[in-house]
């Protein structure tokens, strides 16, 4: 049974979005990006690129402002969007990852 707002997944046909996203600085940036679009439930793939600042999400009765609000709540808003709070939330979470893989 489909949750309250969400289509029934076997009914639902497979969309695909390409986002522009502001700040994929590193490989952690992708990580962290995939990790957390992969939570919402119905995404079924995702693969983001460091040099084209491109995501690209597969997923399954998600909409694409969804997508877009999870982006902009880790810190990787829409090109076009990106805040001076949206910077340095990516910074941080760079720096973090250095340290930590260290």
């Amino acid at each position: 049974m489909a949750r309250h707002g969400m289509v029934p997944l076997k009914k639902s046909k497979m969309t695909t979005y390409q986002l522009r996203a502001e700040n994929i600085k590193c490989m952690g940036c992708v990580t962290n990006i995939r990790e957390n679009l992969l939570r919402m439930e119905g995404v079924v793939s995702v693969e983001a690129d460091v040099t084209t600042q491109q995501v690209s999400v597969s997923a399954i009765a998600v909409s694409r402002e969804a997508i877009a609000d999870r982006l902009a709540a880790l810190g990787y808003p829409e090109k076009g969007h990106n805040t001076f709070l949206d910077k340095a939330k990516t910074y941080l979470s760079c720096t973090f990852q250095k340290l930590v893989t260290r």
